[in-house]
């Protein structure tokens, strides 16, 4: 079964990656696709400019292990009030 785009979910996933450096594994988590689908709505917006190239591969395991400890606790934070902007109950994202 194919579940259809929210209407700023996409809006969202970029504005996630682009202010709060989001990898795509925890955006996947947090929106409950892919991480394959969210590659594709990054790679299309970094196509056209609006995103630009992230390569965290080459940093060191413990920072990256630390920092992503950190991404996911602010995420789990912040998901009840991102939850309203991206069913397009609000009309400005948190």
């Amino acid at each position: 079964m194919r579940i259809h785009w929210l209407t700023r979910e996409k809006a969202a996933i970029v504005y996630l990656r682009k202010t709060q450096h989001y990898s795509i594994n925890q955006l996947a988590t947090f929106f409950g696709r892919s991480t394959s689908l969210i590659h594709q709505v990054i790679n299309f917006n970094q196509s056209i400019g609006a995103l630009r190239l992230e390569n965290l591969r080459k940093l060191p395991n413990q920072t990256r292990l630390k920092a992503s400890q950190t991404f996911r606790f602010s995420m789990e934070f912040f998901i009840s009030r991102w939850e309203a902007f991206i069913l397009g109950e609000t009309d400005r994202p948190p």
